[in-house]
Parts: structure tokens; C-alpha cells; sequence
């Protein structure tokens, strides 16, 4: 008889280039201090490749975040931020897996890499692409790879770059064998688009930067993951293998094997919930047809382009409710300010302005300082100046007393 799979909870899908978008992420970063903090780690992490912060381009809402050399390290940045930031409120993944360049947040959450290293591989890796020689393009194609074989055999030039799901694929290589593949596809009435990247991304045309990034790669150590990991590279779940510097350079010119990924995961896990950790959904829609209508939840982190802290709070309290019934400082924000403003027709939230939307002036900021201490009285004495910075929303207040009781833990 055969055994089910054990249930795995919640696995972290981070998704790859194409996920980026000017000002991504800008209003969880304005509004949630601990996603904040985790940006800038990641951004001063990176600035010595970049030569640039990551994060004025992104609440900057700068077009260069579309070029690969920010590209890529601006995704990595914010998955990993992402990342934390949940683990950091009781969201932690029973296993990770990464689409193209998501795997270098997926190898740091999975302890194969750590933020440093990362950070420099990815920059780097960024930058040699970028610089490399135009001419090559991707398409996506709505087939399955065995239908495009022939047209394939005929193009030397031209490969699978990706397996995504059922009838569907992306191929890459020289753009004159792409548009002669699209044509011949167009006559069978096969679907297919021309994807806006500056490069054949997955393809042979990444060659002549493989000497340059294996040097880097000297530079960083291997790590077995500590967490299952589940390759897009072989398509299925390393077994004790260490990600060091053959896999990374293997992984510049391999497809991307995400449904094949996918699948190795469903057969030895029963996860609860696939969770894409992203600036946007590029990989939820993916996912809900690799996995049918009978597998696991399939959601993402950002639904759309402005969530802000009360949609990630919402996300949160249901991938952890035991840790949503424990939080306590969320509960006295909000009670005490719904008792403040003293309006029935006033809905308090997480992400209203406190001097905006609830009207809030210097006296009743007083009485909220003075509730907060009887409503939590581990936090003791609380200071107005320290708390000045925190009293924009409910949420960045809460987030501002997380902080003060952790470290009183800590203490």
C-alpha cells in the first residue's frame, strides 16, 4: 500500500525575473517597520555591487529597476525581505523553491547562502548579463515542450528555457530563429509572446559570462540546505547536495524545471498552502494549474502592486493563526484606538492614518500612549519622543511595540 506524502504546512515559491515593477513593494516598505529593516539589510548587502541603493530605486519607483543589473538584485532583495519578515511573524515554510533567479532567496531562507554571499553572487550575476551581447529574446509559449520539438530540432539557436506548467513554456535563444519558430507556430494556431527582456535568459547565449561568474563563485562557500530545497535546476528535491559553484553556474544556462519542481514536491509532501514570495503574482496562476483542483491553496504575498502592511497582516493571521490568537499588542492597538476616536461609524485598521483618517490630534496621542501602557503593561513606561517616528497607522504602531518587547525578551 502506498503511503501518502507527510503534510508540509506552507512552502515559500519565490518567483524570478519578470516579477519586478517600478516602486515595487514601496508601500510595505513605508508602512511595516520589521519589512523596512529587512529591505535595508539586503540593499546595504548589495550597494557595494550595485553602486547604488535598491531602495531609492524602489520607493523611488525608478524605470532602471527593468534592467537586469538592478533587476535581478532588486527581486532578490525584496524576496528575501518578504521572507523574513514572515518567518519573523510565525510564517515558516517546510520547504523552498525558487524560479530562476528566486533561487538565491530561497538557497539564503534555506541556510545554503548567506545574505552577503548572496548578495554578491546575484549582483554580479546581474551585471555580467546585462553587459553581455544584445540579440537574443524569449517567448512564451502556450504548449508543452514535446509539441515544439521539431520546430526546435530545426534551430540550433533556439532552446527551452523554462518548463512552467502544463502547455506551458518559454523559449530563448537568437531572435531571428525565434520569429521563424513564432511563425510556424501561428500557422499551427499555437499561442505564443515575445517576452521584454534584454537578453535569451536559460540559453547558450549566457556562455561567455560563465568563466567570469565562476571566479566569483571562488569566493563563497558550499552549503547543504537545511531546509528540503526543491531545485529548479534538476527538477526535483536535493538529497545532501551542497548549492556551491558548480550548481550556481549549471543554473545560468539550464531551463528552468519549475513544474517538474512542483510536482517532486507534491509527491513526497502535502503542503497546506504554496505561497509565492514576490513583488507581484507572476507564479500563483502556475501554480494553480500544475497542482489542480484538488491540491493545495496556491497565493501569493502581494496580490497586487500596493499591498501595504494590513493585507500582509491579513495574509499572516491566516498562515498563522496560533500566533495571531497569541498577539496580543495587535488586539490593544486597535481596541484602544477604536475607544479613542469613540465613532461607531469609525472602522479602526491596521493601515489608516492615525492623524489622517482618524483624525487624530496631539491629546488623543496622549491618551493612546496612556491606554497602551494599562492594556500592556509588560511593555512598562512607554516614551512619546520614541514613539513619535511609529504613530503614522496602527500597524507601524504595532510593529514599533513587537520591536520593544522583543528586545525586552532579548534582554
Amino acid at each position: 500500500m502506498t503511503q501518502s506524502p507527510p503534510v508540509a504546512g506552507v512552502v515559500f515559491a519565490f518567483s524570478g525575473q519578470g516579477s519586478q515593477y517600478p516602486g515595487m513593494t514601496a508601500r510595505l516598505y513605508l508602512d511595516h517597520a520589521r519589512y523596512r529593516t529587512h529591505l535595508e539589510a539586503a540593499a546595504d548587502a548589495l550597494r557595494p555591487y550595485t553602486g547604488t541603493s535598491i531602495i531609492d530605486l524602489i520607493v523611488g519607483g525608478d524605470e532602471r529597476i527593468h534592467q537586469t543589473g538592478f533587476t535581478q538584485p532588486g527581486v532578490f532583495a525584496v524576496e528575501y525581505a518578504l521572507a523574513t519578515t514572515l518567518i519573523e511573524h510565525g510564517v515558516r515554510p517546510a520547504a523552498v523553491v525558487g524560479h530562476s533567479i528566486g533561487e538565491f532567496a530561497a538557497a539564503v531562507t534555506a541556510g545554503a547562502l548567506s545574505l552577503e554571499d548572496a548578495a554578491l553572487l546575484v549582483a554580479v550575476r546581474g551585471a555580467f548579463m546585462q553587459y553581455l551581447p544584445a540579440g537574443g529574446g524569449m517567448m512564451a509559449v502556450r504548449a508543452d515542450a514535446e509539441d515544439v520539438a521539431e520546430l526546435l530540432a530545426a534551430e540550433e539557436a533556439v532552446v527551452v528555457a523554462a518548463y512552467n506548467g502544463p502547455q506551458s513554456i518559454t523559449l530563448a535563444g537568437d531572435l531571428l530563429g525565434l520569429d521563424r519558430v513564432r511563425q510556424a507556430l501561428a500557422a499551427r494556431k499555437v499561442a505564443a509572446r515575445s517576452l521584454q527582456v534584454s537578453h535569451a535568459f536559460h540559453s547558450p547565449l549566457m556562455r561567455p559570462m560563465l568563466r567570469r561568474f565562476a571566479r566569483v563563485l571562488e569566493r563563497v562557500p558550499s552549503a547543504v540546505p537545511r531546509l528540503p530545497y526543491y531545485s529548479t535546476v534538476r527538477g526535483r528535491k536535493l538529497s545532501g547536495e551542497a548549492l556551491g559553484a558548480a550548481y550556481w553556474v549549471e543554473q545560468v544556462t539550464a531551463p528552468v524545471r519549475f513544474a517538474p519542481a512542483i510536482e517532486n514536491l507534491l509527491s513526497r509532501q502535502r503542503p497546506d498552502v504554496l505561497l509565492e514570495v514576490g513583488p507581484k503574482q507572476t507564479l500563483t496562476g502556475l501554480l494553480k494549474k500544475i497542482v489542480g483542483p484538488d491540491g493545495p491553496d496556491c497565493m501569493a504575498v502581494c496580490r497586487t502592486e500596493d499591498t501595504g502592511d494590513a493585507a500582509f497582516n491579513e495574509l499572516v493571521c491566516k498562515l498563522a493563526p496560533e500566533r495571531a490568537a497569541e498577539d496580543r499588542i495587535t488586539r490593544a492597538v486597535l481596541d484602544a484606538v477604536t475607544e479613542i476616536v469613540d465613532d461607531p461609524s469609525v472602522e479602526a485598521g491596521l493601515d489608516q492614518a492615525l492623524h489622517g483618517d482618524l483624525g487624530f490630534d496631539s491629546v488623543m496621542f496622549l491618551r493612546l500612549k496612556f491606554q497602551l501602557e494599562q492594556r500592556l503593561p509588560e511593555l512598562g513606561p512607554l516614551s512619546m519622543p520614541d514613539m513619535l517616528g511609529s504613530l503614522r497607522t496602527p500597524g507601524t504602531l504595532v510593529d514599533y511595540l513587537r520591536t520593544q518587547l522583543d528586545t525586552m525578551s532579548a534582554v
